[in-house]
């Protein structure tokens, strides 16, 4: 936070996710927290986009930099982003929800879901109440970093701005 705040003139209010309820209550979560902004409130949520500790240290040695990204690191990724679009452009986050079903490689990208669920309060929290959905000025989701570190965990970074499905063009790639 200090980053983005150097003067801590800001209050922040840390929360907890129930690792335990699954996505799509995850989003559901943070459609809840989306009014909060109208207040001033920013909801930022941190997690990996792939998360397999085991790929980087198993085995007794530690993965190296710069090493190529596995393959099924980028199917998981596309997929995640093409159903990310889907989600934002209609408001059905049914697909994105059921990732471990639908997504190539889910289980071997996310062994747990735990590093995985921040990603969807704030896709909630875009999207916002649902009896709201596509009220406000029109939002977009701007993917501000698409780092794969060790070749394994995908690092990426996502600034969604605005509520509303219906409204968002598709995922941009990092600048």
């Amino acid at each position: 936070m200090r980053h983005f705040f150097p003067d801590a003139d800001i209050p922040v209010v840390q929360l907890a996710l129930n690792p335990y309820l699954p996505p799509a209550t995850q989003i559901e979560i943070g459609r809840a927290l989306a009014p909060l902004r109208a207040e001033g409130v920013l909801v930022l949520a941190s997690g990996s986009f792939t998360h397999n500790l085991q790929e980087v240290f198993g085995g007794g040695r530690r993965a190296q930099h710069g090493v190529a990204t596995e393959p099924y690191v980028d199917a998981f990724r596309n997929w995640m982003t093409d159903a990310l679009d889907e989600a934002l452009a209609t408001g059905d986050t049914r697909r994105i929800a059921d990732y471990r079903a639908q997504a190539p490689h889910a289980r071997r990208a996310h062994p747990t879901d735990e590093h995985l669920l921040p990603f969807y309060v704030a896709l909630g929290a875009a999207l916002g109440p649902r009896e709201a959905s596509g009220a406000e000025a029109p939002a977009d989701v701007t993917r501000v970093a698409d780092e794969v570190t060790y070749g394994v965990l995908a690092m990426d970074t996502f600034v969604f701005n605005g509520l509303g499905a219906g409204t968002q063009p598709p995922v941009r790639a990092a600048a």
